[in-house]
């Protein structure tokens, strides 16, 4: 159902009495401004889910003009829980984003085939077993500012006229609330993460450029190769020439690695986030990390029993999690100790990516921390070990792996922490918003 009529207020209100009462409710709550925006939503979410019958009750807010949903504040009826901080992009569910713009509510009764939300099912639906969703666009002075999500992973639910009207004045009062509670302090945070944003598309935009570059080098390379192995197949070369010419080919060589690096960090790759266990992750590159490392150097990973669950691409993931461990490698070239953790922590209350209060109500992180006993980083340098193309291995560096971590990092809504003691070690640590409850793991 595509055109929804909105007309319908009053005639909700005589045949749902469970939705009148809940806007009674609504109304005592949004009067009460001694309490925390977080403590409002919450109880805003719980009268929703109750009087919807769903599960899931989530707000989200846009930010980057238009191009990410960053989850600012979400209520699970099991458990009561609270969630923060992922976001959802643009290019990756355009259908999606687009339908916010052009829909009063969006109500899917099988959200897993409904046309304008079922490219999130893979992703997200399928994950969660939702089954249905009646989301409500959020305004503010006539501008699209973000969604209500009410999900629910029951029996399909056969969404009416009065179910949307009830959605939409959701999202109305939360409009006012939001309005009203987001201060001078919540604003500062959402400008530091669209700083933060800005930051990763300049990063982006440097990476283009460099692989353009790269492109053009990379053929000019191929002339060196050329010429350095004629040199060498020459008859006529003496040992000293044979000699020169391999030192060329080996120059060559790095830099034609140097270039691959460059491409891919240029590269607009598609990603395809999932909602992720990472514990089945991490797993799953034990042998491949083992190796990666060598005999010297003793591996260990440490993996709480239940930890929540990530969205985030396990491709880019993994990415980030093998230049940290090569690092780690490299800080220790005389062998020593690098610790993988996996664990649940509440979110950082110095993290200034994170909702405003929603950080101290009970939301959650997943933190892997890769942890050496290698060299170490000087206070100094600390501030530049981000930067592209700067790096600390002379020769044997390009300065791009932290810069990919920080960027794969920073989509996912997360972001890196650095820990580290000259002399004693490093510890790198990746905070990932939670966007549901972890599971047990069943035994193979």
């Amino acid at each position: 159902m595509d055109t929804i009529s909105l007309n319908s207020g009053a005639l909700s209100s005589k045949t749902n009495p469970a939705y009148e009462q809940a806007r009674l409710q609504l109304l005592h709550i949004s009067a009460d401004t001694s309490r925390s925006c977080c403590d409002l939503l919450t109880d805003i979410a719980k009268i929703t889910a109750q009087a919807l019958n769903v599960e899931r009750v989530g707000v989200w807010v846009l930010a980057d003009e238009g191009k990410v949903l960053r989850c600012y504040h979400l209520f699970q009826r099991t458990g009561a829980q609270v969630f923060s901080g992922t976001v959802l992009r643009k290019e990756d569910f355009p259908t999606y984003f687009m339908a916010l713009h052009s829909q009063r509510a969006i109500p899917a009764d099988d959200a897993r085939t409904h046309p304008l939300t079922h490219e999130l099912d893979n992703a997200y639906l399928q994950p969660l077993r939702i089954t249905s969703m009646l989301d409500a666009p959020i305004y503010s002075k006539g501008k699209v500012v973000g969604v209500v999500c009410h999900e629910d992973t029951g029996s399909l639910h056969q969404w009416n006229t009065a179910d949307y009207a009830f959605a939409a004045s959701i999202a109305d009062t939360i409009s006012r609330l939001l309005a009203e509670h987001k201060g001078a302090r919540a604003e500062n945070k959402a400008e530091q993460y669209e700083s933060q944003l800005r930051e990763m598309h300049h990063m982006e935009a440097l990476g283009r450029a460099a692989a353009n570059i790269a492109h053009d080098f990379r053929n000019v390379l191929s002339a060196i190769f050329g010429y350095g192995g004629l040199i060498q197949s020459s008859p006529a070369a003496d040992a000293q020439a044979k000699e020169y010419a391999q030192r060329i080919v080996d120059a060559a060589e790095r830099g034609r690695l140097l270039t691959q690096q460059l491409l891919s960090f240029g590269r607009d790759e598609p990603a395809t986030p999932r909602i992720l266990d990472l514990r089945h992750l991490i797993e799953s590159l034990r042998d491949m990390l083992q190796v990666l490392v060598g005999k010297r150097i003793r591996l260990h990973i440490q993996l709480t029993p239940v930890v929540g669950r990530v969205l985030i691409d396990a491709l880019q993931l993994e990415r980030a999690l093998v230049n940290l461990v090569v690092n780690a490698r490299d800080a220790m070239p005389s062998g020593g100790d690098l610790t993988i953790s996996l664990q649940q922590a509440a979110a950082d209350q110095d993290d200034d990516t994170q909702s405003d209060d929603a950080q101290h109500q009970g939301a959650r992180q997943v933190v892997i921390s890769v942890t050496d006993t290698g060299v170490g980083i000087d206070v100094a340098l600390r501030p530049r070990i981000f930067e592209p193309f700067y790096t600390t291995k002379g020769e044997h560096g390009n300065g791009l792996g932290l810069t990919i971590v920080h960027q794969i990092v920073t989509r996912a809504g997360g972001s890196v922490h650095v820990n580290s003691q000259p002399g004693k070690g490093t510890t790198m640590s990746l905070h990932l918003p939670c966007i549901a409850p972890g599971e047990a793991l069943t035994p193979a």
